[in-house]
């Protein structure tokens, strides 16, 4: 065969492992519980939220805290630069049992 009858050697793709949340799921709802202590059910803007959770405006750690939030459906983006706690995350904080 020649060159130029030869299929085209495919690279392998290499396969991403599955993103996951930062923080734990324990750490995240003592955090929702922290925000619903200072904002209740208000959005905030995010410097506020991360500054009631401890951490400086824009850190690596706290931006790691607020996508984790995001991520199990406790925290959902209330337009440019704000979030607010989500209905889950009300209901969970709140559930007296």
């Amino acid at each position: 065969m020649s060159e130029a009858t030869q299929p085209p050697v495919r690279k392998k793709t290499r396969q991403r492992s599955p993103s996951y949340p930062g923080i734990g799921l324990e750490a995240a709802l003592g955090r929702a519980k922290a925000l619903y202590q200072e904002e209740g059910r208000n959005a905030a803007p995010n410097e506020a939220i991360l500054d009631h959770w401890g951490y400086a405006s824009k850190s690596g750690p706290g931006l790691v805290t607020l996508a984790a939030l995001k991520r199990f459906g406790l925290l959902q983006t209330e337009g440019p630069g704000k979030a607010r706690l989500t209905n889950l995350a009300l209901s969970i904080i709140l559930d007296e049992r």
